[in-house]
């Protein structure tokens, strides 16, 4: 079957070209598989109503107050209002909006011809080797050199890492145009820092007072880039003028359907075959499923890390949203308030480390939720 050849677009002074999209939802059974999600959820609605109708007709028959009973209850509604949401999501998807546009197109920015970007990379006492390998391939991502730069944010003040970023530095960034930069911001005692979002917000502000660009990026620390990460990811901002930020998933597909198999795909590089957490399969449903259905009908979240926002979008919002944490979906919020649209692309672009222990996991889901 012959390849289908890309479109080409000239968009200013940028040649991009548009391809289909790269990971199209799952064609086998659609209709089968909305169906019985709606059904689940009908289920558990159900289940739901039929409880709520036991404890009264339970009160009605008694004549004291079942306080704890219904102290139970309101806990478990309160509990269970995210499913709620996700219900009616699910309902408004497979009912009103079955003939919405399918997935967004694939894009590449083509040539030397690229808008400035600067690469944040946040980090706070992650070990040194695992923040310089993502430093080394941010700055080895297929991009006009002269266009990007890469800053090492440092809220750990680590004089191991700043010794490194000046070593690797000296050995491969050209006097001229210092493409690698190490930051650390100074924190004043006895006020808020709100963490990787204070970290955030300190970057843009630094980036900004030496020289700006017109777009932003920012990596987990322990997150390694595509070669092609920018290429793919610039060109959707460029094309919508009311786009402020894109980000791509942070794992590969978790399932491809393909005539009944079932094909893993590993998203982490340092996830044994066996994954005895299930890190892999952890957010196959908002990666594969929400994440691609809400850019659809937008807005989209931001995953956290991969992402690039245009910079008079985040200079429009006031900069940065300051949390202690949630900073990225709070962020991709305020964007959507403010009448600015967040895509999701849902193209394998960078490849994370899992952790690597029980204790690490836990702290790492602790960080994620307090």
């Amino acid at each position: 079957m012959p390849t289908q050849q890309p479109l080409k677009i000239q968009h200013g002074p940028y040649h991009i070209e548009r391809f289909a999209p790269r990971h199209p939802s799952p064609k086998s059974h659609p209709l089968a598989t909305e169906y019985v999600g709606l059904v689940t959820e009908f289920i558990w609605a159900t289940y739901i109503a039929l409880e709520w109708l036991a404890v009264l007709s339970l009160q009605v028959a008694s004549s004291g107050w079942l306080w704890k009973v219904w102290l139970l209850l309101f806990a478990e509604a309160a509990a269970s209002i995210s499913e709620t949401l996700s219900f009616l999501n699910t309902m408004f998807i497979i009912l009103v909006k079955r003939d919405i546009a399918g997935p967004r197109p694939s894009y590449r920015l083509v040539g030397d011809v690229a808008p400035s970007v600067d690469i944040m990379i946040p980090c706070c006492g992650e070990a040194v080797d695992v923040v310089m390998d993502t430093a080394k391939a941010a700055l080895a991502v297929d991009y006009p050199s002269n266009n990007f730069r890469v800053f090492v944010l440092d809220d750990g003040k680590d004089g191991a890492l700043r010794e490194a970023v000046e070593v690797w530095k000296e050995n491969l960034c050209s006097a001229k145009s210092p493409r690698l930069h190490y930051l650390s911001r100074t924190k004043t005692p006895g006020q808020k820092s709100y963490y990787k979002s204070g970290n955030l917000q300190y970057g843009i502000e630094e980036t900004g007072r030496m020289g700006g660009s017109a777009y932003l990026a920012s990596l987990d620390a322990d997150m390694i880039p595509d070669k092609g990460w920018l290429r793919a990811i610039v060109p959707h901002l460029i094309l919508e003028d009311n786009l402020a930020l894109a980000c791509p998933t942070q794992v590969s597909f978790a399932l491809l359907v393909m005539k009944f198999r079932l094909a893993t795909f590993q998203r982490y590089y340092n996830v044994p075959v066996s994954d005895p957490f299930g890190q892999q399969a952890e957010f196959d449903v908002f990666l594969d499923v929400y994440e691609p259905m809400d850019d659809r009908l937008d807005p989209a979240m931001c995953t956290g890390s991969g992402f690039v926002v245009k910079r008079e979008a985040l200079a429009a919002i006031g900069g940065w949203p300051l949390v202690d944490s949630g900073e990225d979906f709070i962020g991709a919020s305020v964007f959507s308030y403010n009448g600015w649209r967040v895509a999701y692309i849902r193209e394998q672009l960078q490849t994370g480390l899992a952790p690597t222990s029980i204790r690490a996991h836990i702290r790492q889901r602790e960080r994620w939720v307090c």
